[in-house]
């Protein structure tokens, strides 16, 4: 095979390479967001709940994102970035809880703890942006929960995909 042959196959690959992980991207950030659906429907019916029988507002969006996150957690580590049980259990802490987890389906114990890190910072992001649309752009709580709500998903599914996820959206793309 001549050499630009050889680089014509290579760059096919590549390209086809790149389609497919863009492709797969695609269909992640699909998922993440029907997922995403379900969530910000158990968040926002629970605020509203919440808001309605007088827990004050910020308070209120702790408890509906915290229902919601641990929705995301069980559903996003088994249908988005769902990894192999072989390549959970070869999690950075190899130990019985981790492959336990692994069977049920649930990440391990690193990925569980960067997806309450990451989903903390975007909690506090979001009361941040909740406190400014409703007290000084004067809208009402729920008008504000939805504008707030719409800002993070992009910002939540990026996160999620190269940190929480990484190391299983990595050993998925090995196998």
């Amino acid at each position: 095979m001549s050499k630009r042959h050889a680089d014509e196959s290579g760059r096919r690959g590549e390209l086809t390479r790149s389609a497919s992980v863009s492709g797969g991207s695609l269909l992640q950030f699909i998922k993440f967001n029907m997922i995403g659906l379900l969530n910000t429907a158990i968040d926002m019916a629970l605020f509203a709940v919440l808001v309605k029988l007088g827990v004050y507002y910020l308070a209120a969006q702790v408890i509906a994102y915290g229902a919601g996150m641990l929705n995301s957690l069980w559903m996003n580590s088994r249908f988005t970035f769902a990894a192999s049980a072989a390549n959970q259990e070869e999690s950075l802490f190899p130990t019985r809880a981790n492959r336990l987890l692994a069977r049920a389906g649930l990440p391990d114990a690193a990925t569980a703890i960067r997806f309450a890190m990451w989903n903390g910072m975007v909690l506090v992001f979001s009361l941040l942006l909740l406190a400014v649309f409703k007290e000084r752009l004067a809208l009402s709580e729920v008008q504000a929960k939805i504008v707030v709500t719409s800002l993070s998903v992009v910002i939540n599914f990026v996160g999620t995909k190269k940190w929480v996820f990484a190391t299983r959206y990595r050993q998925g793309e090995r196998s």
